[in-house]
């Protein structure tokens, strides 16, 4: 790291401890995308991935305004 780093409103902040954590090799790679009919559903099954310790690259949520929007853009 050769650049400093600002902290919040504008404090420079100071590394003092870095830990690094290698992680192995996946050994799958998969998209998934799932349908849930209700919030708490879908927050439920986001406790359960996390607390099972998968590594995510990345998970959003999408309700169905988002999804319509999508699909009008998508369609030009």
């Amino acid at each position: 790291m050769t650049e400093p780093f600002v902290g919040s409103e504008g404090i420079l902040g100071i590394a003092t401890e870095i830990t690094l954590h290698i992680l192995k090799t996946l050994e799958a790679i998969c998209i998934l995308l799932a349908y849930f009919t209700d919030i708490e559903a879908t927050r439920q099954a986001v406790a359960d991935i996390v607390s099972a310790v998968i590594i995510l690259a990345g998970m959003e949520i999408m309700n169905n305004l988002c999804i319509n929007a999508v699909e009008r853009c998508s369609s030009h």
